[in-house]
């Protein structure tokens, strides 16, 4: 794989898979800020999530930063039930449904 944002973005986006797919990991953290997450929107296959979690295969994509366009990916594409959120200035961890999810496609950046 080539090296730069192009390349860095595909590994990140192949990582993100990996680690949705993955039967033994139960959640995944964004243990970082989020730096060009946006980049990731177009390159994620987002079917192959929602087939997972049409299959039973559901955890909680967690974090912080500059990661709120996949959440808002995520909200908008994926089947899931709710989305927690770390209140910063309580330190108090919220429910709350999200988004209704978008009529196909993949998300852009223009609906994030």
């Amino acid at each position: 794989m080539g090296c730069g944002p192009a390349a860095e973005a595909r590994q990140r986006a192949a990582d993100l898979e990996e680690a949705w797919l993955d039967p033994d990991i139960h959640a995944v953290p964004c243990a970082r800020g989020g730096y060009g997450s946006a980049r990731l929107l177009e390159i994620v296959e987002w079917a192959k999530l929602a087939d997972a979690i049409a299959g039973g295969s559901s955890k909680p994509f967690v974090g912080s930063s500059d990661i709120t366009a996949l959440h808002q990916a995520f909200a908008l594409t994926l089947p899931l039930g709710s989305h927690a959120e770390l209140d910063a200035t309580s330190g108090v961890l919220r429910t709350r449904q999200p988004a209704p999810a978008a009529p196909g496609g993949r998300p852009s950046a223009r609906q994030t």
